[in-house]
């Protein structure tokens, strides 16, 4: 006999060893794969990856799980594939590319001095320093962070991950709009004219002193084919800004503004490094405000719309925050599918 308000016997969920397990031999072949191929920068390699972990860690869960993943992965990538060839399509639009204001503007921020060529002439020496290696990795994390970020919160809040999605998405499309209608230089392209003293495109200079010289030909690769023009807002200090902002919502107390040093650190690279003008990070930042505040109102309204237009009675129309959390709950999976235990059904007697 088992003494009343004895705690019930818990057993193992196999389906959780089985994840585990698999996940654990998934991390193994990407290390493995990453010693053979280097870090995956390319985007197709790194969604790859990601999908592929997701499909992992779905492993055990309700089976509406994995088709409701792709579903959703589905969307963002071809929102994502979308924005780059868009992104490169702006410079045909033949908008008169703006060169100096910019320069002007950041001239305020560093008291009559640019910003760029400053930092470039105090700092920027041969051979290559430990700054230059910070600059290199951080300004790399902007084609993998994002990323992965997405794939943490879907795997453990999907409530969270739509909120990320739709802000990450339309960033991009107003993006794409401002490079179309405005494109704008950044510093290395404004000191090749002579607008500006001399500032070199440094970006793969400290991949040098880590020994990484793969990743400098990848990067520079990518930057030989994408909108030179492409400089405000900048997304670099968005996407920056909108992981920060995801990593506080789930933080608690002080210590989750320290989060926010990670968008200062990736505005200051961008500016030491020539590929961006201060004025472009905080467009940026204003640009990821303004969707923060205006998005859920929109989808406040739109939701409102389409009550009214369902000729419903009942007067409570639930607000983007709860119906995202309707949609998350339905989507969780079963409890012993997260903790890894099940409770027996009925303690012995």
């Amino acid at each position: 006999m088992v003494e009343a308000g004895a705690p019930a016997k818990r057993r193992v969920n196999p389906w959780v060893v089985v994840r585990w397990t698999a996940l654990a031999v998934y991390v193994c072949v990407f290390v493995w794969f990453m010693g053979r191929t280097g870090i995956p920068f390319d985007r197709e390699r790194l969604l790859l990856w990601i999908v592929g972990g997701l499909l992992v860690v779905s492993i055990g869960r309700p089976w509406r799980t994995i088709p409701r993943m792709l579903l959703d992965w589905s969307v963002f990538i071809i929102g994502v594939t979308l924005y780059d060839f868009a992104r490169g399509a702006a410079r045909f639009v033949g908008a008169p590319i703006q060169v100096t204001p910019q320069a002007d503007i950041d001239k305020i921020f560093g008291l009559g001095h640019v910003p760029t060529v400053w930092l470039q002439a105090h700092f920027l020496h041969e051979p290559p320093r430990w700054w230059d290696a910070a600059a290199s990795i951080i300004y790399a994390t902007h084609f993998i962070l994002p990323f992965v970020t997405a794939g943490i919160l879907w795997a453990t809040n999907r409530k969270e991950w739509r909120w990320f999605a739709a802000r990450f998405l339309v960033l991009c499309f107003v993006g794409c709009v401002a490079y179309a209608l405005v494109p704008t230089a950044p510093p290395w392209y404004a000191s090749q004219v002579g607008e500006i003293g001399h500032v070199v495109r440094s970006t793969g200079r400290g991949w040098e002193v880590v020994h990484v010289h793969a990743a400098a030909t990848l990067i520079h690769k990518g930057q030989l084919v994408g909108n030179a023009y492409a400089a405000i807002p900048s997304l670099h200090a968005a996407w920056a800004a909108l992981v920060a902002t995801a990593l506080w919502r789930r933080l608690r107390g002080p210590v989750r503004w320290l989060v926010y040093v990670y968008p200062a650190a990736m505005a200051l690279t961008l500016v030491y490094t020539g590929e961006h003008y201060f004025i472009d990070a905080v467009a940026g930042w204003v640009c990821l405000a303004l969707i923060c505040v205006a998005l859920p109102r929109i989808e406040d309204a739109w939701r409102r719309w389409r009550h009214r237009g369902s000729g419903s009675d009942d007067g409570a129309v639930p607000s983007s925050d709860d119906a995202v959390m309707a949609a998350s709950l339905r989507d969780l999976p079963a409890a012993d599918a997260l903790g890894g235990h099940e409770p027996d059904p009925q303690p012995a007697t």
